[in-house]
């Protein structure tokens, strides 16, 4: 990294006001955040939360969401996109607590990755809908 770069990340590290660490906000030809985007030292900054993790795999237009897909969930095909918070529903839901797939955390874990699903980072694709069952499949009622 230059020293341009780096004087950016020790701004970032500290409270003091940007002029005095040499930062120059008159500067037009780029940005703070951009030169901070361009030494990929803004990722250090950010929350290392679940979801920022499993986000930064994707494109920075895409992100994934969490899907319940446990049929008799009463959140059954609800959409988090927080993982943590979809974590959370998997442990706290009692039919969920009662599913050998979710006992443990690490098959909590487990079950989050298979049932991510890839979207539009501002959601406007549409969202999954449940699949569609035939009589023979949900029974008659």
């Amino acid at each position: 990294m230059g020293s341009r770069a780096e004087s950016d990340i020790d701004a970032m590290r500290t409270t003091r006001p940007l002029e005095e660490m040499g930062i120059d906000l008159n500067d037009n030809t780029e940005s703070f955040l951009s030169r901070c985007i361009a030494a990929q030292s803004f990722a250090d900054y950010l929350t290392d939360s679940d979801t920022d993790t499993e986000n930064s795999t994707l494109p920075p237009s895409r992100r994934w969401v969490w899907y319940c897909k446990l049929p008799g969930c009463p959140k059954y095909y609800s959409a988090w996109t927080c993982k943590t918070n979809f974590l959370l529903h998997l442990y706290e839901t009692p039919m969920h607590r009662e599913d050998d797939n979710t006992k443990t955390r690490e098959s909590r874990r487990t079950l989050a990755r298979s049932w991510r699903k890839e979207t539009a980072y501002d959601l406007s694709e549409p969202k999954e809908t449940p699949p569609q069952h035939n009589d023979s499949q949900v029974g008659n009622t």
